[in-house]
């Protein structure tokens, strides 16, 4: 397929206008287009009648005599100059569709392979009105280069066989919401890549999207993400993130699922240098063991609220690998660190190098070589096991990387301090963890 490359540079007169047959004065023109009600097909719109150009709006604006399928096919471009064209034609043609003017696409029902390039110094928002966009197994979707503190929106939208770079990628502030990704390729971020400012993800579904290396479905680079109501199944990078990698940023989830998404480190979320609060998460399974964090991995603080991880396992943290964990009001179940050649494995619910605060938590039938519920790795600064109200069933166990290392236990209120605890094994249950 040859590739169409087109500017925006649209003209500003006005479509050519039918002339009424209807003799002057015989109908009456209500909306004073110039056509009487016998040829209007909305004569209270004076933006609907003959000859008036289609646009995707959920509207027959043109009153043709052709059999009417709610703006199928049609794509119209609403330039923030005021300017209106259609796109139509590129869209059923296909290639590529270079856009550098602000403005707002919408893009009414019909499949498209098409590659959408935005160059903009401004804000782009592209509407899907149930429509596909494909990238044919050969190459990316949508394609957005904006600037700093402009936000950009994408909704609506199913984004399918992206391959050869991301299905979205995007620089600049975004808002990406009410839509599918699926079945997408690419060696970072397969569904969404996005750089520079923030990414918000509402009412998504993110499925079978594989990345070569990190963010199956989505990456982020030096920007915080907030993801809502969101479902992530069957996502894999073979070394950061099954579902989602964020590289330097401040990660927040709410009311996500997530199924069987696979990664070497985080097999569901990996967090490089930043923090993650996780509240109403599920997590089920995933699609092969891990190196670390089964579930989540977060070099920084991970919070987890009202949450539920089962069925993930690594050689190091089970279920999750953090500097600082939070458990409040989550169930870690069914999770493991099983053995590995050569080496230990470390941790078979929680992997944890500074705090474990456990809050009316349940962290049960775990296993682990080591430490079958948790591994509290402590440096010359200590670490902290804080236990309320939580059901433990294992052990956990401290190790130290050097040795003036503290293990400083607050079990329900009670404090205890271990001196150089390597090798000592703590037994729990559901009052806390004691030597």
């Amino acid at each position: 397929m040859l590739p169409l490359t087109l500017l925006l540079a649209c003209s500003t007169s006005e479509p050519e206008v039918e002339v009424a047959s209807s003799e002057p004065g015989s109908y009456e023109d209500l909306d004073g287009d110039g056509y009487g009600t016998d040829r209007d097909c909305d004569d209270t719109d004076p933006t609907v009648h003959p000859g008036a150009l289609e646009v995707c709006d959920g509207r027959r604006t043109n009153c043709s005599s052709l059999e009417w399928d709610d703006d199928k096919g049609v794509v119209t471009w609403w330039g923030e100059d005021g300017t209106v064209y259609d796109y139509s034609s590129a869209f059923a043609v296909g290639g590529t569709l270079l856009i550098e003017s602000e403005g707002e696409l919408d893009i009414c029902p019909g499949t498209y392979d098409i590659e959408l390039q935005f160059d903009v110094f401004g804000s782009v928002t592209v509407r899907g009105h149930d429509a596909t966009l494909s990238g044919g197994g050969s190459h990316p979707i949508i394609v957005l280069d904006g600037i700093p503190d402009r936000l950009n929106v994408i909704e609506g939208l199913r984004f399918e066989g992206a391959s050869g770079g991301s299905a979205l990628w995007v620089d600049g502030p975004a808002l990406v919401r009410d839509s599918t990704f699926v079945h997408n390729r690419a060696h970072q971020g397969a569904a969404i890549h996005a750089t520079s400012d923030t990414l918000t993800v509402e009412n998504c579904t993110f499925e079978d999207n594989h990345a070569e290396f990190g963010g199956g479905a989505i990456r982020v680079l030096d920007q915080d993400l907030t993801v809502t109501d969101a479902t992530f199944i069957n996502n894999q990078a073979p070394d950061f993130g099954g579902a989602i990698q964020v590289q330097g940023g401040a990660v927040e989830l709410t009311d996500l699922l997530m199924v069987d998404n696979g990664s070497a480190n985080g097999g569901h979320v990996y967090v490089g240098i930043g923090s993650m609060h996780a509240e109403r998460v599920t997590v089920q399974g995933q699609a092969f063991p891990g190196d670390m964090g089964g579930a989540f991995r977060v070099d920084g603080d991970l919070t987890l609220v009202d949450s539920s991880i089962t069925g993930t396992e690594a050689h190091v943290g089970g279920a999750v690998a953090g500097e600082a964990v939070a458990l409040i009001r989550s169930a870690l179940v069914d999770n493991r660190s099983p053995a590995s050649a050569g080496s230990s494995s470390v941790g078979g619910t929680v992997y944890a190098t500074r705090t474990l605060d456990c809050e009316d938590s349940q962290l049960t039938n775990s296993e682990g070589q080591v430490g079958s519920v948790a591994y509290l790795h402590t440096s010359d600064t200590g670490t902290v096991l804080t236990s309320v109200g939580c059901e433990w069933e294992g052990t956990v166990l401290p190790g130290a990387s050097v040795a003036s290392g503290t293990l400083h236990l607050s079990l329900n209120d009670e404090n205890t301090f271990i001196e150089e605890p390597t090798g000592s094994d703590f037994s729990c249950d559901e009052s806390g963890c004691r030597p």
